[in-house]
């Protein structure tokens, strides 16, 4: 079976793109970076955003790619 929500690739991802990150839309905004994700047959970048944090004091950890055994997957970005 091939997981669809967290395949396996072969190829590294891309290196990020560079971003402007514009002013916050308030004081409690955080910068959430873009990301490459997987799109069935590519990789596409999806942009970065300001998010609210879900609770106070959150920290956004980004997502990543890391390379295992049989090829690249995505490590998806959380809140901690």
């Amino acid at each position: 079976m091939i997981n669809t929500a967290n395949p396996v690739v072969a190829q590294a991802p891309p290196v990020p793109q560079t971003e402007t990150v514009v002013v916050a839309p308030g004081p409690d905004y955080v910068w959430v970076d873009g990301e490459w994700v997987w799109n069935g047959g590519t990789r596409v970048w999806i942009g970065g955003r300001w998010a609210l944090p879900p609770y106070r004091h959150a920290i956004w950890v980004c997502a990543r790619w890391e390379h295992g055994p049989y090829g690249w997957h995505r490590v998806g970005g959380r809140w901690r």
